[in-house]
């Protein structure tokens, strides 16, 4: 079977790149992935990108999508790009799993497509997705599903392709496919109701591990969000640490990190108790420092402009 990760990355998010890639590497090594960007990537990447056989990249993945301008979600409105796209390299996969960039895979001890595979089998839907229950009302549908989607890529195209196809050209069906929606899982909820008329109480207690460690957890934070860890992850906060202290073992972590800065994984490290180099650790606290005095020298500006204006 022909399995496949695939990650849409728009903005800066490109920073995650290859932590992303060492996760898929050291646990997933017979996987293709599938990176879609909204732009040209970054020159600083193109020799990681090509040293990943299985890797394909799609650059500049955005359709005209004028109804973007549509919509207001929380978060950006193009995240609910990446289910509408109707791309030819997937019908070279059996399995898809549509996951984020900033998420690093580690071992769980199950694989994740079988995982997932038989998830699918029991919901009765060619796709394994968890439906989210409303802020304390764990028996009732919030109408979104998770941004984490694993699809059978055969058996799901077959009946979503028609739906993505009249979204993009019927008006009318496009608006009642974005009507109150707030978020990109809005949408993917009313896709896959509009393609597979499934239960949505039935995938209530569905599970959607993130497969391995969050790192936008950590962002905006000084600290490291335990309960957000129990809650969504299948590996516990030790495991955790003992997985991401055994992968920098050879400093594989710390070249990355001095070659691609990415915060985030630093700061994981950190919360964690991971002791780093010296040289890591001065990059990372340099430019926590520059940030500061940036975000100063801007309020400085706007309080000055503000003055001008008076």
């Amino acid at each position: 079977m022909k399995n496949a990760f695939c990650t849409f990355i728009y903005g800066n998010y490109d920073r995650f790149i290859p932590y992303y890639l060492l996760g898929i590497e050291l646990h997933y090594p017979n996987a293709a992935v599938i990176i879609l960007l909204d732009k040209k990537l970054p020159d600083k990447y193109s020799d990681l990108v090509k040293s990943y056989p299985q890797l394909i990249l799609i650059e500049d993945a955005i359709d005209n999508s004028t109804w973007l301008k549509k919509i207001k979600h929380r978060g950006a409105a193009r995240q609910s790009l990446r289910h509408i796209l109707q791309l030819e390299v997937f019908n070279q996969f059996d399995t898809i799993y549509f996951g984020d960039v900033d998420i690093i895979h580690l071992d769980e001890g199950f694989n994740l497509f079988d995982f997932h595979l038989n998830q699918a089998k029991t919901s009765g839907v060619p796709f394994s997705n968890k439906v989210r229950a409303l802020p304390n009302h764990p028996n009732k549908s919030s109408g979104r599903l998770t941004g984490l989607h694993f699809v059978k890529v055969k058996e799901y195209y077959e009946k979503m392709n028609p739906i993505i196809s009249a979204f993009k050209n019927d008006e009318a069906f496009q608006l009642k496919i974005l009507k109150d929606t707030e978020r990109n899982e809005h949408v993917l909820f009313n896709l896959c109701q509009a393609a597979f008329n499934f239960n949505a109480d039935a995938l209530l207690n569905n599970k959607r591990p993130w497969h391995g460690f969050h790192l936008g957890l950590v962002r905006g934070r000084d600290y490291l969000d335990i309960q957000t860890i129990n809650e969504n992850s299948s590996i516990d906060v030790e495991s955790l640490r003992n997985q991401l202290k055994q992968i920098n073992k050879n400093n594989t972590v710390n070249k990355l990190l001095l070659k691609y800065e990415c915060a985030e994984v630093y700061y994981t490290y950190k919360y964690l108790d991971l002791k780093m180099p010296l040289r890591v650790t001065m990059k990372y606290e340099i430019l926590e420092k520059r940030k500061h005095v940036i975000k100063f020298l801007k309020r400085v500006k706007n309080k000055n402009f503000a003055w001008l204006k008076k």
